[in-house]
């Protein structure tokens, strides 16, 4: 599982959900994470879940935007080789197909087009969740506990040992990936 699944797994399963990972289609394609609710014995929630976290790539950057955000959806939830799939784990649960939510982890979206793209994807039946804000509360929570999961291993000892030296995290906030405009951004947080 990737690096951004894994932190994404972890969040639903902080928050009290039974998580079914690393779920593959007969033709070997991943069809996602899906997330449980329970009250008791009883399934009250279906959570399908999809993680896409490019680094470079942005759905922001198309001409044709609800056309590229329904091929997404059709691809991801709709294809009839991922719903099977996501229909045969859930089969012994008494939800309702259409009750199963959805839910797409992105990447950073624009500021410029974050309401449209969010507002494409809800009209397609799916919610957003931004990846970093993900990020964000899963770090934010960490404590010092060991954690035998490497990616948030990881996270903890960034968090730990790295960011808290404050010569090393200046360091690492100044690097050309930091644009100027975000550099602004930042102190005027550290300020409030």
């Amino acid at each position: 599982m990737s690096a951004e699944k894994e932190i994404v797994n972890y969040w639903y399963n902080k928050k009290g959900l039974f998580t079914v990972n690393n779920i593959k289609t007969s033709g070997n394609r991943d069809a996602g994470i899906l997330a449980l609710k329970f009250d008791k014995n009883i399934v009250n929630d279906i959570f399908h879940i999809q993680v896409s976290c490019s680094i470079t790539n942005n759905i922001s950057e198309t001409a044709n935007l609800e056309k590229s955000i329904a091929k997404i959806v059709d691809e991801k939830f709709e294809d009839k080789v991922i719903s099977g799939t996501i229909n045969n784990n859930i089969r012994q649960f008494s939800i309702q197909k259409d009750n199963i939510k959805k839910i797409m982890v992105v990447g950073a979206i624009p500021k410029s087009r974050k309401k449209e793209i969010i507002s494409k994807f809800n009209e397609n039946g799916v919610e957003i969740i931004e990846f970093e804000d993900i990020l964000y509360d899963v770090f934010e929570q960490l404590d010092t506990q060991y954690y035998k999961n490497d990616i948030i291993r990881t996270l903890q000892l960034m968090k730990f040992l790295l960011l808290s030296e404050p010569a090393k995290m200046a360091k690492i906030l100044t690097n050309s990936s930091f644009t100027s405009t975000s550099r602004k951004e930042f102190l005027s947080k550290i300020k409030d």
